[in-house]
């Protein structure tokens, strides 16, 4: 991303994982949220109705599955979605398995890259 080689975009989703990160870790809620929303500011954040609606699309698919997929990795999904790029999964996560099912149920297949596949 330094080099001008990688763009970075974050979810809306991650601005406020980032403030509860934060509180987390100690920082009170005032400050927590001043950072995110600096953050928000300064990076570009994908989070519109499109966004919403897709999101929601696959938690009901899920839901309808019986599937238990962290928000997290369906915002990843949609972000993907969106942008017509793969979702780069850090591991063998079966979350993403049950995603592609639900994307190929709904006529829009999505595709997963595992990161051990990028690794030389």
């Amino acid at each position: 991303m330094e080099k001008g080689e990688v763009v970075l975009r974050v979810r809306l989703f991650n601005i406020s994982e980032l403030a509860h990160a934060m509180h987390r870790l100690g920082y009170d809620v005032d400050t927590s949220l001043r950072y995110a929303i600096l953050v928000s500011e300064k990076l570009d954040v994908i989070g519109n109705l499109r966004y919403a609606i897709w999101m929601s699309r696959l938690r009901i698919g899920a839901y309808e599955l019986r599937y238990n997929i962290p928000w997290g990795d369906i915002s990843s999904a949609t972000v993907a979605h969106l942008m017509e790029i793969p979702v780069i999964a850090l591991d063998e996560d079966r979350h993403f398995n049950q995603i592609m099912t639900i994307c190929d149920k709904l006529g829009k297949p999505i595709q997963v890259i595992r990161v051990r596949d990028l690794e030389g």
